[in-house]
This record gives structure tokens, sequence and C-alpha cells, in this order.
């Protein structure tokens, strides 16, 4: 996943301080980096998935995920709330860390692996801990390399 995870899919610090506010931000930035997806769709793709339960699965992390019929392949962005914003997580606290998932509608069930290991390593307080420290996208990407080892 850390292959897929380029620099430009890496967002250091999130400005918004709401969950639609912080869909919206990650929706710009798949738009800017996969042309042909437009910010829109992915915000609405996004927004689906909310309305059926918060992707905010507590401990300062949530995994905003859905389904764009556009996509052949899945697509993987990080985003980091410095600050912390309520995102829905069943034990209210504040949501630091977002790993946002997107996926062929054709394939629904392609990235279930992919969110299985990511709130694997997510479940790690030393990992989270780095992630929160990580100052620049390399140092993300090397987190995320040595985690995915486990």
């Amino acid at each position: 996943m850390a292959y897929f995870l380029t620099e430009d899919r890496i967002i250091l610090s999130l400005h918004s301080l709401s969950r639609d506010g912080v869909l919206k931000e990650l929706a710009e930035r798949v738009e800017k980096v996969c042309p042909g997806l437009a910010r829109e769709a992915v915000f609405q793709a996004l927004q689906q998935r909310e309305k059926l339960g918060s992707t905010g699965i507590s401990n300062g992390v949530a995994i905003p995920h859905g389904h764009l019929s556009i996509l052949n392949t899945t697509e993987f962005f990080f985003a980091l709330s410095r600050e912390g914003l309520s995102f829905g997580a069943y034990n209210g606290k504040p949501t630091h860390i977002f790993f946002l998932v997107l996926a062929p509608e054709a394939y629904p069930w392609s990235y279930l692996q992919s969110l299985g290991q990511i709130a694997r390593f997510l479940k790690d307080a030393e990992i989270k801990k780095r992630l929160l420290k990580a100052r620049t996208a390399g140092e993300i990407r090397e987190i995320i390399s040595e985690a995915e080892k486990y």
C-alpha cells in the first residue's frame, strides 16, 4: 500500500474542522492527483458511505471509503488533522488520522483486505504516535511501509 501512497496523495495538515469539510478536502486532492475523477463524484461517494455509519473507527482514526464506477484500481490517500475533529467515532474522541480508500464499483470487495490491514496497523499506539509526529510525506510513507510488514 505504501508503494501506491505517493507523496502527492498525502496531506500533512487538513484545514477543515468538520466531517464534510474533510471529505471535501480529500475529494479535492483526489481530483488533483487522479485526472478524470471529479471532486463532486468522490465527495458524494464518501458522503453516501458515511450515511451508512461513520468511518471513524475510534482511537483518533477514520478510514473514509467508497466505490466509483470510473475506477479500475483501488486508490489510497492519507491525511492528518493536527488539531483533530469530531468524525463520528463511537468513542466520541477527536480524529487525527485519515486513510481514504476508493475502490472500483465493479469489484466492491477488492478493498476489504486493504481496509483490514489499515485498521490492524493503526491499532498500534506507537505507529499512530509516529504518524502524528511526522513532518514530511516521506516520513509518512516510511512509517506505513514499516507497519505493513507486521
